[in-house]
């Protein structure tokens, strides 16, 4: 049996690295492990791509960009595309956003291409925002449940797939030069861009750290990330006051792939991949939440909620549990269980994220999906209108 010439499809409208990319960067990478399939990747971005800022593996890559602004840029978008499609043959097209399938659905329905669409994560889309492709695999346990509600999926096929991740490879001379910089290591790390989305478990994480102080136990956290709303940082930086017990670190060279930093902290406070990412080094993990004051322990309690929400800060604790928390938080810090939950961060990886245990049946899939018609009107009038807004914001950047 041949293998199948897949053309995966992906954009960088919200920034040149964010988690869906590095997601299909992980499950490109094991692909190629399996040689199983040619993979072709086409990228849809606003902006010329520099040299080297991707390096997915793959056997073509494709930038498809436009210099045009406004709805003049959506048009030659879509003819780029079109051009592609006409120069190659695919067996199947894979979206990993819904910016790409935008584009590329009515090239599966020309062509009569099999289609699939990866919703990586992210909260649970409006009913009227979301493509209602055929075949949809999710990250989350929240997103499946949200689309198996809503009638304009009635005909989708939903495919819970979470296992997305790769063990981070540590780079020791990084981390050396981090500890150098700020006087050693650290007994917390966060790694989070400066933004609103994330402004809230930035303030949990800087709560914990006074939480414990006042305990009696003076530990060190560092919040390593991009600035993205100045205001954010600036509200971070004023909010952890004098002392050296929080430090913010956005130098490039720390952030750009920080997963290769987090041993320079012996537990992580994660969302999402980043929490999955440290899950599979065996750390004791911590994660955001709603409405209590600290984030939680990632432990068999709290585990099936935290699941649930994909590791983000929409999962709600009630007060019992808080103060559960809070006496799993200080037992922890004076060093009582650390093993125990790092087994469980290593068990809960290998069970649920390890991207190696995904690759049979992303094959699975690619072998047994047929080519179905995508037919969604306000599906497709909902994005339209999404797309245009990104190429017109364009026109003023």
């Amino acid at each position: 049996m041949r293998n199948k010439k897949i053309l995966y499809g992906i954009s960088n409208f919200g920034g040149d690295m964010g988690g869906h990319l590095r997601s299909l960067k992980a499950i490109l990478q094991e692909m190629a492990q399996h040689n199983q399939a040619v993979i072709h990747v086409a990228l849809f971005s606003l902006k010329p791509v520099k040299e080297g800022t991707y390096n997915f593996p793959c056997n073509k890559f494709h930038v498809i960009s436009s210099p045009e602004k406004g709805l003049n840029g959506v048009v030659q978008t879509r003819r780029a595309t079109k051009q592609l499609l006409q120069n190659e043959n695919f067996d199947l097209i894979h979206c990993f956003d819904s910016n790409a399938y935008f584009f590329l659905r009515p090239l599966s329905n020309a062509g009569k291409i099999p289609m699939l669409l990866t919703k990586c994560g992210g909260p649970p889309a409006p009913k009227w925002k979301y493509p209602a492709c055929k075949d949809i695999t999710l990250f989350s346990v929240e997103d499946q449940v949200n689309f198996s509600r809503q009638s304009r999926f009635s005909k989708t096929t939903l495919h819970l797939i979470p296992n997305r991740v790769k063990p981070p490879v540590q780079d020791e001379a990084l981390i050396q030069a981090l500890k150098e910089k700020h006087n050693g290591g650290f007994n917390f790390l966060r790694i989070s861009r400066f933004t609103k989305l994330h402004e809230h478990s930035l303030m949990q994480s800087i709560e914990l750290i006074r939480y414990l102080e006042v305990h009696g136990i003076k530990m060190r956290l560092l919040i390593l990330g991009g600035i993205e709303d100045r205001e954010v940082y600036d509200r971070v930086q004023q909010a952890i006051g004098a002392g050296n017990l929080v430090v913010l670190e956005t130098e490039e060279r720390f952030c750009k792939d920080a997963s290769k930093v987090i041993d320079v902290a012996e537990f992580v406070i994660g969302s999402g991949r980043g929490l999955m990412e440290a899950a599979a080094l065996g750390k004791v993990l911590l994660a955001p939440n709603k409405n209590l004051r600290l984030p939680v322990l990632v432990e068999e309690n709290s585990f099936p909620q935290l699941f649930h929400h994909n590791f983000s800060g929409r999962t709600t604790f009630n007060d019992t549990y808080a103060a559960q928390n809070e006496k799993h938080l200080l037992q922890l810090s004076n060093g009582a269980g650390k093993e125990k939950f790092s087994q469980f961060s290593s068990d809960m990886f290998a069970r649920h994220f390890d991207i190696k245990n995904g690759i049979p049946r992303y094959l699975a899939l690619y072998e047994a999906t047929p080519y179905k018609k995508q037919n969604d009107f306000i599906g497709n009038l909902a994005q339209t209108l999404v797309i245009s807004k990104h190429f017109i914001k364009k026109r003023s950047a």
